[in-house]
């Protein structure tokens, strides 16, 4: 665990890492998504800084997020975060209520 601003071998900038919560900036390039997964504990807010980030969580609609919206993905549903826009979109995921971990899913 890093407690400085550290960037992923995936190249997002991981700002917060601490044992209960993380804060992660992740920019998409059009047509681009991160991999569907869920997290065993840790419940997760996607916060859209700007373009637009479509959220899919299993067993609900997609969510297009544009700029100054997010939504809540509660811990251990499968989800992905894809950018279906023509821009990059770049977001914030905040995880709390536990460790952080990624189980990849067939969502």
């Amino acid at each position: 665990m890093a407690n400085e601003p550290h960037l992923t071998t995936d190249g997002y900038l991981v700002l917060v890492d601490t044992d209960t919560a993380r804060i992660t900036e992740i920019t998409v390039a059009p047509g681009q998504h991160v991999s569907a997964h869920a997290h065993s504990q840790a419940q997760e807010l996607c916060y859209c800084i700007s373009g637009v980030v479509t959220v899919e969580i299993q067993g609900r609609p997609q969510n297009a997020l544009p700029p100054g919206a997010c939504c809540s993905i509660p811990a251990a549903v499968p989800h992905r975060l894809l950018n279906s826009g023509p821009a990059p979109c770049k977001f914030l995921l905040v995880h709390r209520g536990g460790a952080f971990d990624f189980i990849p899913s067939n969502l």
